[in-house]
């Protein structure tokens, strides 16, 4: 929710900066005006009051209770963009304790692609902030089947080659002491070769990245 804050805040204060600019008297709640409209979720409905009423004052963010595995609240192909911060890992952490030891919340992980995927509209992009690196994301996070651990050392072209029937494109971004991830829905479903083309060609791009 930082994140978001900080994004429409950095819109306000540009729109601050060309009202002044141009020297104009119109009141400061017309800056939200450009600034399109953000939902944040939360299944938990303490923390949807508690934001609630955190962020009563930014007209343009309502505050839902919604789970993530089924967002009920959005329409198939409704979202130009999805944020997530932190829900990918703990749903992982969760399956992992040993105090809560949990198989299920693992499981839950492709699912919530499945759906941030229905309520993306096409060309929509889903970011996702997370500490777990490619070769361990690509394998738990996104695929169906996941392989054993001493499988998970490295990004495979049939990994990427059955990502890329869903997204049209998937970046990574190593940031200070976690990872960025961008998937991209695609605008129309392109064909198997073409698919395993940009899968083989995406998985260079990386393995040289990663040997600079």
């Amino acid at each position: 929710e930082d994140l978001l804050l900080a994004l429409l805040e950095e819109k306000q204060q540009q729109n601050n900066q060309e009202e002044k600019d141009l020297n104009t008297n119109n009141n400061i709640d017309d800056c939200w005006s450009n600034i399109p409209k953000v939902i944040q979720c939360d299944i938990a409905s303490n923390v949807v009051s508690q934001m609630s009423r955190r962020y009563q004052h930014h007209p343009n963010m309502d505050i839902i209770q919604d789970d993530a595995t089924q967002l009920t609240a959005f329409a198939d192909g409704e979202c130009r963009a999805v944020l997530d911060k932190g829900l990918m890992d703990a749903l992982h952490l969760s399956s992992h304790s040993h105090k809560h030891d949990s198989p299920k919340s693992s499981s839950l992980l492709p699912t919530i692609l499945q759906t941030v995927h229905r309520v993306l509209k096409p060309g929509g992009v889903f970011v996702t902030l997370t500490y777990s690196h490619p070769e361990f994301f690509i394998q738990h996070f996104i695929n169906d089947k996941p392989k054993e651990n001493n499988e998970i050392k490295s990004l495979t072209s049939n990994t990427l080659t059955s990502l890329s029937t869903t997204w049209s494109s998937i970046q990574v971004q190593e940031l200070k002491n976690l990872y960025l991830y961008q998937f991209v829905k695609p605008y129309k479903q392109s064909s198997n070769h073409k698919k395993k083309k940009l899968g083989k060609r995406r998985y260079s791009q990386y393995q040289r990245g990663r040997r600079a």
